[in-house]
């Protein structure tokens, strides 16, 4: 009986051996020399519970066997490629595609299922309906609508850089409402050969938010509609292979004064990581490429990461730090703009040098604008949209807290981010109050009522504001003329005005990249200028 103390036991009915724990080694003789009752109760109890802990671990792990076969023989049909279903799944995708022409409509899954009678011996087969409809290529599946996709067949053909402008092949990656477009459009007018919308068949754009998809499919058209998020994370070589040309705004969040500056760290830099690897691994790299970001960019491992990847893909590289200022816009937005044409000899290593002026061409205003040039009528602003709320006044006095004030004779003002209207103590940061007069203060002597205000160039002051005071918003539609969208361009009536603000603060400078891209395709790359008649 000794031996039960510390031998290990073996279950009967087949189940695997377990060692059963041993006693003291100061009790264990003890109890042996003894044998008393107590003794043989304790020996019993320690074979016991050593017996049924390892019948209890048997048990467990023959049910989690068995669920998992379970599993996986009712999953299993979800694994499975159409190549192996063969022609009963193409004869189901048939159907499918019968049913959505038919109705001429987008459908919902379960109207969908139904009309197609998914019945116990096809799911049994092919899984559930919504697993085989997301399966297939040729529908799309968002927000339970299910619709027919019109595919996307870039094969590589030799012609990159030689096709005519209405054909290029281009990617705008983290697209958001559509800046880059519209800069490429602007491009084009200014160099003679102007584009219209609908004309640009090729014109792929990549983009997770909704609202700026929404946005985007109102103003623009869609050659591969509908424009559903996207995560660029997820791209293939195949889907971004054989294009002729990359414009990319990547996340600023890792880079931002305003950050933390997590830079590869940050979860947000992933997707420009993941392009950069793509780079490798394409047949027919793109021709060129514009990328944008904040200042800060160009000296983050993110850049040396993307520029080493550009390097090797035998791209030409420079790099320029530019302002909507150097155009006489009325707006500070200085932003990092990385060029790249691709070349047949290897690029010399190296930094680029930082470049300060605009490259190419290009004939700019002698005086800058004034903000007047941009602003709506008094009677047609939305008095709710644009006014200050009082308590944050309020709130940013007590904390001293200055905030740059322009007039719409003011010829400058600070950048307008994503966070700006947002009532929180830091609503200073995310860009100027408009006052509804010309007289600036701090023009005169007295220093007590502002605070001792700071004058900047440009006929900008930061100051304190007081509660009360004639200072207001700019509106949504101020911003965009700023930002130089076109007149038409204009909001979903879905959005609100705080996303609106937020995605206009999220956006390009269109003048800006304007300039650069007729740089770069008509100018600098091969892009645009072996095809300049139009065919």
């Amino acid at each position: 009986m000794s031996m039960l103390l510390d031998a290990p036991t073996t279950r009967a009915s087949g189940c695997s051996r377990t060692s059963v724990p041993p006693l003291s080694a100061s009790l264990a003789p003890a109890m042996v020399r003894q044998r008393t009752p107590l003794t043989l109760h304790a020996q019993w109890t320690v074979f016991g519970n050593a017996t049924g802990l390892a019948a209890c671990a048997a048990l467990s792990q023959r049910s989690r066997g068995m669920r998992r076969r379970h599993l996986l023989q009712a999953c299993k049909v979800d694994s499975v490629t159409d190549v192996e279903l063969g022609s009963d799944a193409a004869a189901l995708l048939n159907e499918v595609l019968d049913v959505l022409r038919k109705a001429n409509r987008p459908l919902h899954l379960t109207e969908l299922g139904s009309a197609v009678e998914w019945s116990v011996e096809r799911r049994l087969k092919h899984g559930r309906f919504a697993s085989f409809v997301r399966r297939q290529r040729e529908l799309w599946v968002s927000g339970g609508m299910v619709g027919e996709a019109r595919l996307r067949a870039w094969e590589p053909d030799g012609r990159c850089g030689k096709r005519h402008l209405t054909e290029l092949r281009v990617l705008e990656l983290f697209s958001g409402i559509g800046g880059f477009r519209a800069a490429f459009h602007r491009a084009c007018a200014q160099a003679g050969r102007p584009v219209e919308d609908g004309e640009l068949k090729q014109w792929v754009n990549f983009e997770a938010s909704k609202l700026a998809n929404e946005v985007y499919s109102s103003n623009f058209e869609v050659p591969y509609a509908p424009l559903l998020p996207k995560d660029i994370r997820r791209l293939r070589p195949s889907e971004v292979d054989s294009s002729d040309l990359w414009i990319l705004s990547p996340p600023c969040q890792p880079y931002t004064r305003l950050g933390r500056r997590g830079d590869l760290g940050d979860r947000r830099a992933q997707p420009l990581r993941h392009l950069a690897s793509l780079l490798s691994q394409l047949e027919e790299p793109p021709q060129a490429i514009l990328l944008e970001n904040v200042v800060g960019f160009e000296s983050s491992e993110s850049f040396k990461m993307i520029k080493q990847a550009l390097l090797r893909a035998n791209f030409e590289v420079r790099v320029f730090q530019l302002s909507p200022l150097q155009l006489g816009i009325p707006n500070r937005r200085p932003r990092i703009y990385l060029l790249a044409r691709r070349t047949a000899e290897t690029a010399e290593p190296g930094k680029p040098e930082l470049e300060k002026d605009f490259p190419g061409a290009a004939v700019f205003p002698e005086a800058p604008r004034p903000l007047s040039e941009y602003l709506e009528p008094d009677e047609d602003l939305d008095l709710e949209t644009c006014c200050v709320p009082t308590r944050m006044l309020e709130l940013l006095e007590a904390r001293s807290q200055r905030w740059e004030v322009v007039t719409p004779k003011s010829t400058s003002s600070s950048t307008f981010t994503a966070g700006y209207t947002t009532a929180c103590f830091e609503a200073h940061r995310f860009g100027p109050l408009l006052a509804k007069d010309d007289a600036l203060p701090g023009d005169s002597d007295s220093e007590e009522a502002w605070c001792r205000p700071v004058l900047l160039p440009g006929g900008r002051v930061k100051r304190l504001v007081m509660p009360g005071e004639r200072v207001r918003y700019f509106t949504p539609r101020e911003l965009l003329q700023i930002a130089g969208f076109p007149c038409s361009f204009c909001f979903p009536s879905t959005i609100t005005p705080r996303q609106r603000y937020k995605l206009i603060g999220d956006s390009v400078n269109v003048d800006v990249v304007a300039k650069l891209l007729h740089f770069l395709i008509f100018e600098w790359s091969d892009v645009g200028r072996n095809n300049k008649k139009d065919v």
